[in-house]
């Protein structure tokens, strides 16, 4: 399974964007966590989304996942060129310039 492809970063008004590309059904964002709120909108396509072990269930284009800090998450892609875009305020994307990642 891919990592996906990051496409876009983009900062505007205030608002920190990272648009990933997954381009085949069962590709995936891996577990990991943030120590920040924020919410990922799927812009086309569809993902299985888990926090920890537990099943979100599945979320299509248009539909934004809440991600509260601190909790493992993971998207697994169900439809070929699935867009994620992740959305959080560019005071928690100055954490993650900081810690170099």
């Amino acid at each position: 399974m891919s990592e996906g492809t990051i496409e876009f970063i983009d900062e505007v008004c205030g608002i920190y964007f990272r648009t990933i590309l997954l381009k085949n059904r069962g590709d995936e964002v891996s577990q990991h966590k943030h120590d920040y709120d924020h919410a990922t909108l799927v812009g086309c396509g569809a993902v299985v989304a888990f926090v920890g072990e537990k099943c979100l269930g599945e979320f299509w284009g248009g539909q934004a996942v809440p991600v509260k800090a601190g909790y493992d998450h993971k998207f697994v892609s169900i439809m070929d060129e699935t867009r994620l875009t992740c959305v959080h305020s560019t005071e928690s994307a100055n954490l993650i310039k900081e810690k170099g990642l």
